[in-house]
C-alpha cells in the first residue's frame, strides 16, 4: 500500500483528545533478545542510584524473552510486556524496534513516562526530572542531539520541513535515547508520532532516521511546545555520549552495547561506572547459569 501524506494531515486536524485510563509515573524500556544484557544494566543503574519508579520492559514476542532471564529482572521491580499481545487489543500497522518505543509509551499504564533506550544508563536518580521546571511547564522533556555537520544521515531529512509544511529549523534534532512525556498533556503529538512510526517505510525515508525526530516533527505539527534540556550531548568515545540535566550534571550515558560473556566486552577508560557495569553483567550471568545453563 502506498502511503499518502494526506493521512497525516487529516490526523493533525483531528482533536485527538486524551483518552484517560493511565496513572502514575514509570520508566519504559523497549528491549528484547540481544538487548537484554544492556537493559539489565540500565535497570541496575536506576536502582543503584535509588530510583524506585516502576519499570516496564516492552519486547516483541516470546522469542525475544527467554523465560530463564525473567526472574533476574523481576527481583529489581521490572515487569515485562509483550507488545504483540498488546496489539491484539490496540492494533498497529507496523511494529519493529524503533516503532515499539512510541507504542510502549502510549500503551503503558503510566500517565507520565520516562523512556530510556536499552543501551542507555543513568548516572543519577532521574526521578527529579518529573518535577523539573522545563518538564512541568511543557509536559515533555527532550534532549538535543549533536548538530549534524556535513553528513545528513542522523539529521532531519533536508526536505522534511517543506514536505510537512513546517518552518525549517537548524539544529532541531533530538536524541530519543531518553525522553519524558506527560501523556495527558501531550496525547495529540504522541498520537501523531505513533502514526509516523507505524508508517515507517515512508517517514524513516523522507523525514527522520528511525523514530528519533518523529517526536520533533510531531510536536511541531501539533503546535505543542516541548521542553528541551539546555545542554547538547558530549561524546566521550565513539559511540558513547553523555546527556546532562538542567544544571549541566551528567545524567545519562548512552549507546554502549553489552553482551555475554561479560569478559568479552572491551574496557573503555572514559566510561563512567564501568566497574559496576561489569559486575552487574556478571551478576546476570550467574543468575542465568543457576536457573538455566543453556540460557547464555
Amino acid at each position: 500500500m502506498t502511503y499518502t501524506l494526506s493521512e497525516l494531515f487529516d490526523l493533525v486536524q483531528q482533536p485527538l483528545p486524551y483518552p484517560g485510563g493511565f496513572s502514575g509515573r514509570g520508566v519504559v524500556i523497549s528491549a528484547g533478545g540481544p538487548f537484554l544484557p544492556c537493559a539489565y544494566i540500565a535497570v541496575r543503574s536506576l536502582r543503584h542510584f535509588g530510583c524506585t519508579l516502576p519499570v516496564q520492559i516492552w519486547h516483541l514476542g516470546s522469542a525475544e524473552l527467554p523465560s530463564a532471564i525473567v526472574p533476574a529482572f523481576e527481583q529489581w521491580g521490572v515487569t515485562f510486556v509483550d507488545s504483540f499481545e498488546v496489539c491484539k487489543q490496540w492494533p498497529v500497522r507496523r511494529l519493529g524496534g524503533w516503532e515499539n518505543k512510541p507504542y510502549a509509551i502510549m500503551h503503558s499504564p503510566f500517565e507520565e513516562v520516562l523512556l530510556i533506550d536499552a543501551d542507555n544508563m543513568v548516572l543519577q536518580d532521574p526521578t527529579s526530572l518529573f518535577d523539573s521546571p522545563l518538564y512541568r511547564t511543557n509536559g515533555s522533556l527532550f534532549w538535543s542531539d549533536f548538530i549534524p555537520e556535513g553528513d545528513p544521515f542522523w539529521a532531519i531529512r533536508p526536505g522534511a520541513w517543506k514536505l510537512l509544511s513546517l518552518s525549517p529549523e537548524v539544529g532541531a534534532e533530538i536524541e530519543s535515547g531518553q525522553l519524558l512525556i506527560d501523556k495527558r498533556r501531550c496525547w495529540k503529538p504522541l498520537a501523531i508520532t505513533m502514526h509516523m512510526n507505524e508508517n515507517a517505510e515512508f517517514f524513516y525515508k523522507e523525514c527522520s532516521h528511525g523514530d528519533k525526530d518523529t517526536f520533533t516533527l510531531s510536536w511541531r505539527l501539533a503546535g505543542v511546545a516541548s521542553g528541551l534540556a539546555p545542554f547538547r550531548p558530549r561524546l566521550t568515545c565513539d559511540p558513547v555520549r553523555l546527556h546532562f540535566d538542567e544544571a549541566g550534571v551528567p545524567l545519562f550515558q548512552h549507546s554502549r552495547k553489552w553482551g555475554f560473556p561479560a569478559g568479552n566486552n572491551p574496557s573503555i577508560e572514559s566510561f563512567l561506572l564501568e566497574a559496576e557495569c561489569f559486575e552487574w553483567l556478571r551478576e546476570l550471568e550467574r543468575d542465568l547459569e543457576t536457573s538455566s545453563p543453556r540460557s547464555l
